[in-house]
């Protein structure tokens, strides 16, 4: 379903937004729209089936820095 390949800065995830969607519950325009988000801040690119992690350190900021639902 996916891999992660871990290079110098860059995090490569092999997921489609579908199975994504999928693992975390919501639908895959849900997914689309919060990825392009991040995308647009610089946080990450986008191509079919692949998800780079550009700015591992923000993204992590960004993370830790949301509440947890309860």
């Amino acid at each position: 379903m996916s891999a992660l390949s871990v290079g110098r800065q860059l995090a490569r995830i092999d997921i489609t937004q579908s199975a994504l969607g999928r693992v975390v519950g919501s639908a895959r325009e849900t997914v689309n729209r919060r990825l392009r988000d991040l995308e647009m801040q610089g946080l990450i690119a986008l191509s079919p089936g692949r998800i780079t992690i550009l700015d591992r350190a923000r993204l992590a900021a960004l993370v830790s820095s949301i509440s947890p639902v309860a």
